[in-house]
């Protein structure tokens, strides 16, 4: 008659096809739940980060507004790695939980798994050793023919994977379809503060003539506006610090306007605002020109004629 050793995390049944089924299935839960929340979580901020255009897109959010869905986007990303992470540590291997799992996802009644755990793992209290090698050897046989991929399903991680894969299409067909939105509105978010324009489906083709432009002379700045929208007046807003100027701009044509300036002064920022849109913030450089207020000539004699040196104002 064999006799079984003291058992334990030692004995070698831990190294059997019981405890490996087990591990193989706590690793292959935490895989799928994992993968799962995952692929449900990049869902969700998609989703979100499109909203979050579409919302800005518009109504033309305030710089705090937008710092507010940013940071609500970021609780967002917090919260998906915590629920991760919770994920992980909560499938840490537990053989008792492993067996019960595995009986519950093939509908085993005997709880062979479970007996076969608790006899490797406590000491014997009056129990036949011979019962209890036999219970561990039964479990180890059956144990030796399921694989855990045959224990859990797949379908929550295909349906995981559906859902996310559906978010990815509506978001690229979202940006072929509006690329221009995707240009505008994502800097403003990833620059809250920033100089960025609100998105706006007119073009602006800003044009400064002469160029350069010299200090003292005249300029003009010159503005076609184009897009599906009619823009019936524009003006050129100039920006120095916190403060603004806006200057009315003259139609000269079907989608033209412009500026004439009489005498540029300094180098200024300025955009062309118009009530369907603004434009990119742009730079009025004029370029400094001497100014001679007093011009005079020395002359300088060879020593041979004894002259003195003297100098006359022009």
């Amino acid at each position: 008659m064999s006799t079984m050793s003291r058992p334990g995390p030692a004995c070698r049944w831990t190294d059997g096809h019981v405890f490996g089924l087990l591990r193989g299935t706590t690793r292959l839960k935490m895989f799928l739940e994992t993968s799962s929340a995952t692929c449900l979580g990049i869902a969700a901020l998609l989703g979100l980060a499109l909203a979050a255009l579409v919302v800005d897109a518009a109504f033309a959010l305030s710089p705090e507004g937008r710092i507010v869905v940013d940071l609500v986007i970021l609780v967002c990303c917090i919260v998906a790695l915590v629920v991760a992470a919770r994920s992980i540590f909560r499938n840490r291997f537990n053989a008792q939980r492993a067996a019960r799992l595995v009986e519950e996802q093939l509908a085993d009644t005997s709880s062979s798994f479970t007996n076969a755990v608790d006899f490797v793992t406590t000491e014997p209290r009056g129990a036949s050793p011979v019962l209890r090698e036999r219970a561990i050897r039964m479990a180890e046989d059956r144990a030796s023919q399921i694989s855990s991929l045959d224990v859990l399903p797949f379908r929550p991680l295909y349906k995981a994977l559906g859902v996310a894969g559906l978010a990815c299409l509506v978001v690229l067909v979202s940006w072929w379809s509006a690329p221009r939105l995707f240009a505008m509105v994502v800097p403003r978010y990833l620059d809250p503060r920033g100089d960025h324009p609100p998105y706006t489906l007119v073009e602006f083709d800003v044009r400064i003539t002469p160029e350069p432009v010299y200090h003292g002379r005249p300029a003009v700045i010159s503005a076609t506006v184009s897009g599906p929208e009619t823009v019936d007046e524009a003006a050129v807003v100039f920006v120095d610090g916190d403060t603004t100027d806006a200057v009315p701009m003259f139609r000269t044509g079907d989608d033209e306007f412009g500026l004439e300036i009489e005498q540029a002064e300094q180098t200024r920022w300025f955009y062309i605002d118009t009530p369907k849109g603004r434009s990119r913030t742009m730079t009025f450089e004029v370029m400094q020109v001497p100014f001679f207020e007093d011009v005079s000539v020395s002359y300088r004699y060879p020593e041979y004629t004894g002259w003195e040196p003297s100098e006359e104002r022009l």
